[in-house]
């Protein structure tokens, strides 16, 4: 028995044109000059449509209960990578330091059992 013949693919949907350009008619040579005035401004490495939205978005932030303020601050923190937070020069001497205290310390002076750290913590309550 013969297999079918194939079947011819769909012909495409019409395409719809493409709205007009926000700020004028579309481009051409005369057009181009115009456009190049009215590129964004940029602060701080920002175009003025973004600073626009963070400023919105801290005042909706603000506006937040603390909770929420709280649970924001920590997932923005949490999606940092390790390389994208900087340590600054005196903190990173600061650690040397305390890591070089640190190796100087017998094994049995580098840590202090539970009972005895929370006697010392608790000693001062009343």
């Amino acid at each position: 028995m013969a297999s079918p013949a194939p079947q011819p693919p769909a012909p495409e949907p019409p395409r719809k044109p493409a709205p007009p350009r926000a700020g004028g008619p579309p481009r051409h040579a005369a057009g181009r000059k115009a456009d190049q005035a009215h590129q964004p401004q940029v602060k701080n490495g920002y175009a003025a449509e973004t600073m626009l939205a963070k400023s919105e978005i801290h005042k909706e932030a603000l506006n937040l209960p603390a909770h929420e303020r709280i649970e924001l601050v920590v997932e923005l923190w949490d999606s940092l990578a390790p390389t994208e937070i900087p340590i600054p020069d005196w903190q990173r001497g600061l650690i040397r330091e305390r890591v070089a205290a640190l190796d100087d310390l017998r094994p049995d002076e580098r840590s202090t059992p539970w009972e005895a750290a929370r006697k010392r913590i608790f000693s001062d309550k009343a």
